[in-house]
């Protein structure tokens, strides 16, 4: 803990508190106004910019002026292709906040620009395979210069993981003894201006979903260096759906959720059991993501865009067919040129949370968990039952009491809901930018086990998310219960 504290204390004596790369960038000028629109209230954490072109960048600052906002206190060159360029700006800061995607390109290099000069970094990245790589190569360095490096900060996916352990609180807080599974169902409502995003989303989409063979490895590889037990055995196992089909709870038709939002949950839980701040996977509930349309039409018409951007994506020729035509390929919902400011300030989005559990103990139906867990690894891919070790250095069977069976069903039902402005460029520089005052906060206080390393947000904010969540009510994205019963 004395390592960890003097490592802090160094980054203090940095210029800024906050350095934006990638500020010029169309995500990136809508995290820089946000933070300029809310400087005054942390005149305590000075914040700069950085880019590779310092024209763009001074047009940038002038007109953040010219709209009366707080401008940068520091103005600073970085690129990809000059590692050294990145470094240096890296150093300035107690906390980068990378806004340049795809990160799959992009990302690595400031990543080790941020090891090297021992800065903490937060980026917006939504792409499973990326994180997944980053965390495979270089988690360990990370742990030991004593860096934390977190993605999927923004709308990508802190709605999800932060959702979860709301829910997973208040259902423990209102007489759940213990808890099952969480469903998450997003719905965007476009005031019926459509929806529409900027084509670098897009292309990050597209070679996300080109990836998978590559993020099948990476997860194959991981498994072997960082070994878990990640058997449930609360509750029957929760069988996820693809979609599309009509969800009765919520009127409406629901996919499989596309994002990355299930990996990023499973990330959080996978870090908390590693770490040890969560002794054993039975207490963290299963989890499945969904998006969902309002009516039959729009469900074929998603299943039909939907499939051919799968066949296109899994080809190279397809992946060029669709990064040359965004907005053929997505009816007019990506372009070049992004949403204007009408679009943006008549969507907003919803995620509504199901959890699922147990009232009390009295449940729970009595067995030993090897069989419960070999039942539940045939039927949801678990893993290696936990199991005691006995005086001969054998394992033997633990046997427990605990809601295992589907014989036993779930008798209490928690939905909550986390709401706010439009996702992808209005919640995510909220999102964004909370999240990285809430980190340079808490961050003396975070358990040794997580003062450096590769996470996702609900690993580093699991024990004490309180801070982040009332910053983020007061911003407009809000954390809400809607039934208990």
């Amino acid at each position: 803990m004395a390592a960890a504290a003097a490592a802090v204390a160094a980054s203090t004596q940095r210029p800024l508190a906050l350095l934006v790369y990638g500020a010029t960038g169309f995500t990136g000028k809508y995290v820089c106004e946000y933070l300029a629109k809310t400087a005054l209230t942390s005149s305590s954490m000075p914040w700069g910019i950085a880019g590779r072109n310092k024209l763009k960048l001074e047009e940038l600052v002038r007109s953040l002026e010219a709209k009366g906002l707080s401008p940068p206190s520091l103005l600073l060159l970085a690129d990809n292709r000059d590692p050294a360029s990145l470094e240096a700006a890296a150093a300035q800061t107690r906390l980068l906040l990378n806004c340049t995607g795809p990160y799959r390109f992009l990302g690595e290099e400031v990543i080790k620009a941020c090891l090297r000069s021992r800065t903490d970094c937060i980026d917006l990245c939504g792409e499973p395979e990326f994180m997944d790589r980053m965390l495979l190569l270089y988690h360990e360095e990370a742990k030991e210069k004593k860096v934390l490096l977190l993605s999927a900060c923004a709308f990508d996916s802190v709605p999800a993981d932060l959702g979860t352990i709301f829910a997973q609180r208040v259902f423990l807080s209102r007489g759940g003894a213990a808890l099952s599974s969480i469903e998450s169902f997003l719905s965007i409502s476009t005031g019926g201006k459509g929806l529409h995003g900027h084509a670098t989303t897009f292309e990050a989409a597209v070679h996300g979903f080109g990836s998978i063979r590559d993020l099948l490895n990476v997860r194959r590889e991981l498994k072997r260096k960082y070994p878990y037990n990640d058997s449930r055995t609360v509750g029957p196992p929760l069988k996820a759906r693809n979609g599309p089909y009509f969800e009765s709870r919520m009127s409406r038709y629901a996919f499989k959720f596309p994002g990355s939002d299930a990996s990023v949950v499973k990330a959080s839980q996978r870090s908390l059991l590693l770490s040890g701040l969560v002794p054993s996977a039975s207490s963290l509930p299963r989890y499945a993501a969904y998006f969902t349309v309002p009516s039959l039409w729009w469900a074929a018409v998603v299943t039909v865009v939907g499939s051919v951007f799968a066949f296109l994506a899994q080809r190279s020729w397809g992946r060029s067919l669709l990064l040359s035509h965004p907005s053929l390929f997505t009816l007019g919902a990506f372009t070049h040129e992004g949403p204007t400011e009408e679009q943006l300030a008549a969507t907003r989005f919803s995620m509504t949370f199901i959890a699922t559990g147990y009232h009390s103990s009295s449940s729970s139906v009595s067995t030993s968990s090897s069989a419960a867990e070999g039942r539940e690894g045939g039927r949801e891919g678990g893993s290696t039952p936990d199991r005691t070790e006995r005086g001969d250095g054998k394992k033997a069977a633990a046997s427990t009491t605990t809601p295992l069976l589907p014989a036993a069903p779930c008798d209490k039902i928690l939905i909550t809901r986390v709401t706010g402005p439009e996702p992808g460029y209005v919640a995510t520089p909220i999102i964004f930018v909370e999240l990285a005052r809430c980190l340079l906060a808490q961050r003396p206080s975070l358990p040794p086990s997580l003062q450096g390393g590769v996470y996702t947000p609900g690993a580093i904010f699991y024990s004490q998310p309180e801070m982040l969540f009332e910053r983020l009510e007061k911003a407009g994205v809000r954390f809400e219960v809607v039934g208990d019963t």
